[in-house]
């Protein structure tokens, strides 16, 4: 059962975390790094100049082959490669947290937030991060993310708490926290 309780201005979420969580942070992590997002451009770019210079150069075709290879390369390389990229996350991250690798990481939590910093319990391990310690907080429709480091974070399921209302309260407190931290 997932309670979020509140008392002296600290708030408490107790979650569960799935592969399915782990990979889906690796994705958002995709999506809105900056970081990322060139590593994937690069890639593209790469890609779409070699499609461009075999069609110029390939010998003993005729246009409408070096056409059609053309577009259907460009095509591939536009809209296959951001594809694959979910996918190999996705899979990597599938591999990654398996039960037997991923001790402390998946699994049951508790996330204590309050105004000196965030606590974090789960089956193996405890931490304590003060406010200063964290670079950002995000969110979008299913996790709260609370940013250690560009590649790190504590990802809360919005499905752990009993309301909307109740995870608006959470992110906003959280928030609320990091933004009076001497350090942000």
């Amino acid at each position: 059962m997932t309670i979020l309780s509140t008392s002296n201005s600290s708030m408490q979420i107790d979650y569960e975390l799935t592969v399915e969580d782990a990979a889906a942070f690796s994705v958002y992590n995709f999506r809105t790094s900056p970081r990322i997002k060139g590593r994937l451009r690069r890639t593209q770019g790469v890609g779409i100049l070699a499609t461009l210079i075999l069609a110029v150069w390939w010998p003993g075709s005729n246009n409408v082959v070096r056409l059609i290879f053309t577009i259907l390369s460009l095509i591939l390389w536009t809209i296959g490669c951001p594809l694959y990229y979910r996918w190999a996350i996705r899979r990597n991250t599938s591999k990654a947290y398996s039960t037997t690798r991923s001790k402390g990481v998946l699994g049951k939590h508790t996330l204590v937030i309050e105004p000196s910093g965030l606590q974090e319990k789960g089956s193996v391990s405890e931490s304590k991060v003060a406010w200063s310690g964290v670079e950002k907080i995000e969110d979008d429709t299913q996790y709260i993310y609370i940013f250690t480091s560009p590649l790190q974070a504590h990802v809360i399921p919005k499905r752990a708490f009993r309301s909307d209302e109740e995870s608006q309260a959470f992110l906003g407190t959280a928030k609320a926290f990091l933004s009076q931290s001497p350090h942000q």
